[in-house]
């Protein structure tokens, strides 16, 4: 498995802040298609 993951590296970790991350969360939540995260306004 690990020789698999040298040779075929992912790109699945990213490190956001404000509305960048923001923006992630929101485009997550719509892709799954339901979010757990509560927030309020």
């Amino acid at each position: 498995m690990d020789s698999i993951n040298k040779n075929q590296p992912e790109k699945n970790t990213e490190n956001l802040l404000g509305n960048e991350a923001i923006e992630k969360m929101k485009q997550l939540a719509k892709k799954a298609g339901s979010c757990f995260f509560l927030h309020q306004h």
